[in-house]
């Protein structure tokens, strides 16, 4: 699937909103009405911040097509996101989701953005603060999740994705590949740059992509506790096939950036905001 297969928001609706400092973009919440629930889950998030923010949601279009709606003084835009959504949706399709969310918040100039890619109902206006709060207010570049979870969850990520991250490029991130992320503006801008800029997708998963740009270009990172993720259950039927979905573009970024990881000595914690939810096991 190409990036020009998804029909991107015409910029004239786009310079409607005529600016925001904070993007939070929304896999697979969205679709012909918006529920509720999701507005009034950034609404109270923005309002915890001292300083009056404006704000943008991005969500999917469902199939009314691209246009610009206001929920309770909430500008909420509707574009194609991805052609997949949910659990369904490929490592490619979730990536070209990321990127339209960037491409829309450089285009209104947002300073920070947050992008959810976890079931919906599991977020909290806690998670999407803790998610934008060091980006927007601490000069960080990206945040990355911590999530509360049982023994047997994330065992992926636990044994092999956070290891092998950590030992690659000497960072001790819990979630390399999120896949929910606070970024900052300039760090948006070198991930589109990255991938050839807007309308030139690589097929990299999202987390390995954003994780490994924001390390190899001594971006600032920090990691927040965000609370508990929902997911679908692995399908352990097919785990080689599974295995090789996740690996397969952390091998590729490996690649790219070997002249990087080469010379990578110990590894250093990132900072951690938040507190865990009784029972983590990360």
């Amino acid at each position: 699937m190409e990036l020009d297969a998804i029909s991107q928001p015409p910029l004239e609706l786009i310079e409607r909103v005529q600016g925001a400092d904070l993007v939070v973009g929304v896999l697979g919440a969205g679709g012909n009405a918006l529920p509720a629930a999701t507005g009034a889950k950034v609404r109270e998030a923005v309002g915890r911040f001292a300083h009056p923010l404006r704000a943008l949601l991005v969500v999917d279009d469902g199939a009314g097509g691209p246009r610009i709606e206001e929920e309770q003084s909430l500008p909420v835009l509707f574009c194609k996101l991805s052609d997949q959504n949910g659990a369904e949706a490929s490592p490619q399709a979730i990536f070209h989701a990321y990127q339209t969310i960037f491409e829309v918040s450089g285009q209104i100039g947002a300073r920070a953005c947050g992008v959810i890619a976890s079931a919906w109902q599991a977020v909290t206006p806690q998670w999407i603060d803790r998610l934008v709060r060091p980006a927007l207010e601490m000069e960080f570049d990206l945040v990355a999740p911590r999530y509360a979870r049982h023994k047997w969850e994330g065992l992926l990520n636990r044994s092999i994705l956070s290891p092998l991250s950590r030992a690659l490029y000497g960072r001790r991130i819990q979630n390399p590949m999120g896949p929910d992320f606070g970024l900052s503006s300039k760090l948006m801008q070198r991930i589109l740059e990255s991938h050839g800029g807007p309308g030139h997708g690589s097929p990299s998963l999202p987390g390995a992509s954003i994780t490994s740009v924001a390390v190899c270009d001594n971006f600032q990172i920090c990691e927040a506790w965000v609370g508990a993720r929902r997911q679908p259950p692995a399908d352990w039927m097919n785990l080689s096939s599974l295995v090789a979905e996740l690996l397969g573009p952390v091998f590729l970024d490996m690649e790219r950036n070997a002249a990087v990881w080469q010379r990578v000595r110990g590894s250093q914690p990132a900072p951690v905001f938040g507190e865990p939810e009784f029972g983590s096991a990360d």
